[in-house]
């Protein structure tokens, strides 16, 4: 029955949401979209708002209510996500009813999330990952994780079919989710995730060789087995024969990270991870890592080269150093590091090999802030700890 819009702004928040939105939006949303929401209204917003109507909504209590929450075990993350919940079932009725009411869901501060760093490999421990799975029985799936990164859900409903063994082309249309033990196949997540993919090299000749022994079979690669128990099998094989520890999702954001740090551009790799905005993968999957730092510095170093060295002061008064172990690092430092004070600053250099136990002790007597700073920091180490 069609509501007018006086009879529509008597409803509660509950009313609403059981008897219009909810079956609206599990119509035409992914179960898994609809399952997350009906989670974080059964927990947080219906028990504080469903007997108020819109009208009777106050901003301060809203935003009361958001601040409280982020201190509770939901986190600011839930607090922001039950919020944007009752937002969007406000402005839901709004819209549908042309209701002329204030919309006190407007204007909320979020409350400051802590920063998400998705744990990822490095290259050395992807291929080690990579190199384990013979034997594994959901090996295919593994790696066309770990060479394309695809959402979880898409990799589980891809069919062999979808492969194309000439180009490696792999065909994204939709994905597989699993809600309360059902399994239901929906659209991929936003447009921009029906796309084609291509394999690399490596992982289409693995593919084709596991497809021909197995037989070329047809239909879903996983075959009749649900998404969760594929997770709990390659986390029991990743235990049992002692490789990196990494989920299907992880290793969408290890495929972005190292993409970038190979110098792919940011909208190719939003392409292949079927984003529909590069600023989520900026936000979500790009990981500001120690190599990516390293190659930006090298770069640098390449255009920037000052012509100035700086020489440092030489100590005053006598210097005794004994170093004890390895006699050219001793030489070394020596010629690098000593050689270049004024003559008579050093009295004595005393080396003396120890064998095969490469134990370095190096005694400083009247050593100056100056004087220490002609040695790198890891002599300085040695220096300090055998003074």
């Amino acid at each position: 029955m069609k509501l007018t819009s006086k009879e529509a702004i008597e409803l509660n928040i509950g009313e609403i949401w059981h008897e219009y939105y909810l079956p609206e939006k599990t119509a035409r949303r992914r179960a898994d979209t609809v399952a997350g929401y009906v989670s974080s209204a059964e927990l947080h917003v219906l028990p504080r708002w469903s007997s108020l109507t819109i009208a009777e909504l106050d901003r301060d209590d809203i935003q009361d209510w958001v601040d409280e929450l982020a201190k509770t075990e939901a986190g600011p993350g839930g607090a922001w996500k039950a919020y944007k919940c009752l937002r969007q079932v406000v402005n839901w009725a709004i819209d549908k009813w042309l209701l002329m009411v204030g919309n006190a869901t407007r204007g909320i501060e979020k409350p400051r999330c802590p920063t998400y760093h998705a744990p990822t490999l490095t290259s050395r421990r992807l291929t080690r990952l990579i190199q384990g799975l013979e034997g594994f029985a959901y090996a295919p799936t593994v790696l066309i994780q770990s060479a394309i990164g695809l959402r979880p859900g898409e990799n589980y409903a891809l069919d062999w079919k979808d492969i194309g063994w000439r180009d490696g082309a792999v065909r994204i249309y939709k994905t597989l989710q699993q809600v309360k033990g059902e399994l239901h196949i929906d659209p991929t997540k936003t447009e921009a995730g029906e796309r084609i993919v291509y394999l690399p090299k490596w992982a289409l000749s693995t593919l084709h060789e596991i497809w021909v022994a197995l037989g070329r079979p047809k239909g879903r690669i996983i075959g009749s087995t649900k998404p969760s128990q594929v997770r709990y099998a390659f986390k029991r094989w990743l235990k049992v024969h002692r490789l990196p520890k990494i989920t299907m999702q992880n290793l969408r954001h290890t495929i972005a990270t190292l993409m970038v740090e190979a110098g792919v551009s940011i909208e190719v790799v939003a392409a292949i991870l079927g984003h529909s905005s590069v600023q989520t993968s900026y936000r979500y999957y790009v990981k500001n890592t120690k190599r990516s730092q390293r190659k930006a510095h090298t770069k640098l170093a390449r255009i920037l080269k000052p012509n100035v060295r700086l020489v440092p002061i030489a100590p005053t008064g006598p210097i005794e150093v004994f170093c004890e172990g390895n006699r050219r690092f001793a030489d070394n430092c020596y010629r690098q590091r000593i050689a270049g004070n004024e003559p008579g600053r050093v009295k004595r250099l005393c080396v003396i090999t120890t064998g095969l136990s490469g134990h370095l002790c190096m005694e400083a007597h009247c050593l100056s802030s100056t004087w220490m700073d002609l040695f790198n920091p890891k002599q300085q180490a040695h220096l300090r700890r055998a003074s």
